[in-house]
């Protein structure tokens, strides 16, 4: 009762930490009291150099209120999600490694190792994590009403990484993480969409049974409407000229010869091959894609996934700093 009336006195403070190649950006929103946004501050920090000055930054605003919330994402390469959340249903369960697995709805739950997650609150003990989300968590609310009426592809595009999942009508039937910086064979990575560990926590979404230490999550998320009321198919653009062949530009090559969206693009291929081939899931044809872009992609991977695997995609900018931000405030709620 004292924590509930206190924050009715006190500002509060949403702190959200989204990693890149080359820098850190730390994104802020500032409450008052009657929950009116009195400000927004985003700052970028070189990863390269120490996070001093980045820790400082964060702590400047947590001590402006005791209602202060950090979040960040999971960008371990173990952590997915599955299509049940009862543990007995869950296939070749791996019997070697601890794993977090958190409820979104009676079909739908995010897994992670809990060592990943002890990982996370490791580097950022100085400043304390309240929140860490699946990136297929912001994927599932920024695409919400598309997943709910449609069969689709839905990808979140990060500069190293890609949350890949396939939805039809809410039922997931496919979803892989890949860190597209080290790519792993799938017999040297054990953990998919359909390998657990048989010690996994079964959790609900009540509020009282859930750390939200561990995995920021609430059980309004089964209900809530739309985050974003502005979210209209016109808002994805589907370029209608005929395009010439793509080619890798000189400047856009890496080391190893291919350029990143072509290596974005060659993972999406064999993602989709194994959801076709694999015996274990539920395959469906799909025909289109829809990227949540955070990145700021060029023409080439959508050009690539048209013209070489005759989809029809679908692009749309997202902000994750801003996406958990709103995740966030939803869980204190």
């Amino acid at each position: 009762m004292a924590f509930n009336f206190l924050g009715f006195i006190y500002t509060k403070i949403f702190i959200n930490i989204v990693v890149e190649n080359l820098t850190t950006i730390v994104y802020v929103e500032i409450y008052s009291s009657k929950g009116t946004l009195m400000e927004s501050i985003e700052k970028k920090f070189d990863v390269s150099q120490d996070k001093t000055r980045m820790y400082n930054f964060i702590k400047s605003y947590k001590k402006e209120s005791p209602f202060h919330y950090i979040s960040i994402i999971d960008h371990s390469s173990t952590q997915c999600a599955v299509s049940t959340c009862k543990i007995n249903e869950i296939d070749n369960l791996n019997r070697d490694s601890k794993i977090k697995l958190v409820c979104y709805a009676k079909d739908l739950a995010f897994y992670t190792l809990e060592s990943s997650i002890n990982s996370i609150k490791r580097e950022y003990k100085e400043v304390g994590v309240d929140f860490i989300f699946s990136p297929f968590l912001i994927m599932r609310e920024f695409f919400k009403d598309k997943i709910e009426l449609t069969m689709a592809m839905f990808i979140l595009v990060e500069e190293s990484y890609l949350s890949l999942a396939i939805f039809e009508n809410s039922k997931l039937l496919f979803a892989k993480f890949i860190n597209a910086d080290h790519l792993l064979d799938e017999e040297e990575n054990p953990y998919d969409s359909q390998l657990l560990d048989d010690d996994s926590e079964e959790l609900s979404l009540d509020m009282g049974e859930i750390d939200l230490d561990d995995v920021g999550f609430a059980e309004e998320y089964a209900s809530i409407e739309n985050l974003d009321d502005s979210d209209d198919i016109n808002e994805f653009s589907e370029e209608s000229e005929i395009k010439k062949p793509l080619s890798v530009p000189e400047e856009k090559l890496t080391l190893n010869g291919f350029g990143e969206d072509y290596q974005r693009f060659v993972s999406i291929q064999e993602s989709l091959n194994s959801f076709y081939k694999d015996e274990k899931y539920d395959s469906r044809f799909v025909e289109v894609v829809y990227i949540a872009d955070a990145i700021g992609l060029n023409h080439e991977l959508k050009g690539y996934l048209e013209d070489e695997m005759f989809l029809s995609v679908y692009s749309r900018k997202i902000e994750l700093a801003k996406e958990i931000c709103n995740l966030a405030k939803i869980e204190i709620k």
